[in-house]
């Protein structure tokens, strides 16, 4: 006989499987963002120390968006500021 409990334990333990295996991309692809637009801060002379130390402290403190905005907004204000 089938016993119906059992193969509801395995579609829930699938579901929360997918769930972590997701999660787990999704906290990667953060990461990365964070630690290219890390990076790439760095590679701005010290002479912009307090523009780099304001966009390093958002990239770490806005974890999902603070890389995103770095890119759109704070490039272009640290090379503005080269010029």
């Amino acid at each position: 006989m089938l016993n119906i409990a059992y193969l509801g334990a395995k579609e829930t333990m699938m579901e929360n499987v997918l769930g972590i295996l997701a999660f787990s991309i999704l906290a990667i692809i953060v990461l990365a963002i964070d630690i290219w637009a890390i990076l790439d801060i760095a590679k701005f002379p010290l002479d912009r120390g307090r523009k780099k130390w304001i966009w390093t402290n958002i990239v770490m403190l806005l974890p999902i968006a603070g890389g995103l905005i770095y890119f759109y907004v704070g490039k272009k204000d640290l090379l503005a500021t080269n010029r």
